[in-house]
């Protein structure tokens, strides 16, 4: 017997199949010493699967080689994902690329709404003297030049005798002049009317009992309607 092997069912019946073909039925008046026969004393291929009791053969008692696929592992089924792992970590920003071409121009949107009026700019510097008029009579009074009911006529031709009557109210005389028969145009001189300039008016209006002709009366004031002292103004007759 070969060291490491050991007996088994398949050695036992090998070695009675080899003395039935022997002896015949002189097997039963044999007895047999335990382990006696070994695996070299039976012939190749004398071992059928009619001479094995069904069932007594083992796993172990078989080469992996020629192991009945009956008898073999099968593959279990897959078993359940895993669990996902947590995320790794952001990786480093990579360098900035550079600049892509810049596209086309888009179309022009709709005008906004329209702003609020801004404030009245600065007063800007006097332009030069024009050249000598054809005015037939003309003058300017500053009203801080007032005297009681005396006016002074700055810059005049053939006018004078400038009375302020009350508040915002004056004669002027053109002396051959008459304004029954003659206009006159009146306007705001801002280098002497008081802030602010942009609500001052002067105009001529028609003779009072207290102006009478020829002499030409104008009146000074302000937006909100009121007779003012503090507006300079130029009369002027073409």
């Amino acid at each position: 017997m070969a060291k490491g092997r050991r007996i088994n069912y398949a050695d036992v019946m090998s070695t009675l199949a080899v003395f039935l073909a022997l002896g015949g039925v002189s097997y039963a008046a044999i007895t047999l010493p335990r382990n006696s026969v070994a695996g070299k004393h039976i012939k190749p291929g004398a071992v059928r699967s009619t001479d094995v009791k069904d069932g007594s053969l083992q796993r172990g008692d078989f080469g992996d080689d020629v192991l009945p696929s009956s008898l073999r592992g099968v593959n279990g089924s897959d078993g359940a994902d895993g669990l996902d792992g947590e995320d790794g970590l952001d990786g480093v920003d990579g360098a900035m690329g550079p600049p892509g071409p810049q596209g086309p121009a888009g179309p022009q949107g709709p005008a906004g709404p329209q702003g609020p009026k801004g404030n009245t700019g600065l007063m800007g510097p006097a332009g030069p003297a024009g050249p000598a008029g054809t005015a037939r009579a003309y003058a300017t009074i500053d009203p801080a030049s007032c005297s009681g009911t005396a006016c002074i006529a700055s810059k005049s031709k053939e006018m004078g005798n400038v009375t302020r009557l009350s508040t915002g109210t004056y004669c002027i005389d053109a002396w051959s002049l008459s304004s029954e028969f003659l206009p006159a145009f009146v306007t705001v001189e801002h280098s002497t009317t008081a802030s602010p300039q942009a609500s001052a008016f002067a105009f001529a209006t028609a003779n009072t009992v207290a102006c009478p002709q020829p002499k030409f009366l104008v009146l000074t004031k302000r937006s909100n309607d009121a007779l003012v002292n503090t507006v300079g103004f130029s009369i002027l007759i073409p």
